[in-house]
């Protein structure tokens, strides 16, 4: 599951999720934690699987945070990874 996939598709259906991510992403900012883990929680909602592979989300102790608050226990971040690579090698 690819978050910027699960915050186009809330955009699209204009989910009052949906409609704040769209304002704050037309601003050039980023879409609050809370409201990031409202749309997967709409998404996780509908998948029977045990194990999802989130790419791009937590990326910050805030977002940890905000994934503990709305999800309390019902799901939990077993790993994360994180791949450091240097600039040239990105380019």
């Amino acid at each position: 599951m690819v978050i910027l996939d699960c915050l186009k598709k809330a955009i699209q259906e204009n989910t009052e999720a949906g409609q704040i991510a769209k304002k704050c992403t037309s601003e050039g900012k980023l879409v609050p934690s809370k409201i990031v883990c409202e749309i997967l929680d709409q998404h996780l909602s509908g998948l029977s699987n045990k194990t999802i592979l989130i790419e791009g989300f937590p990326k910050s102790l805030e977002n940890i945070d905000a994934w503990n608050a709305r999800f309390n226990g019902r799901y939990h971040v077993q790993y994360c990874f994180y791949f450091h690579c240097d600039r040239p090698v990105l380019e």
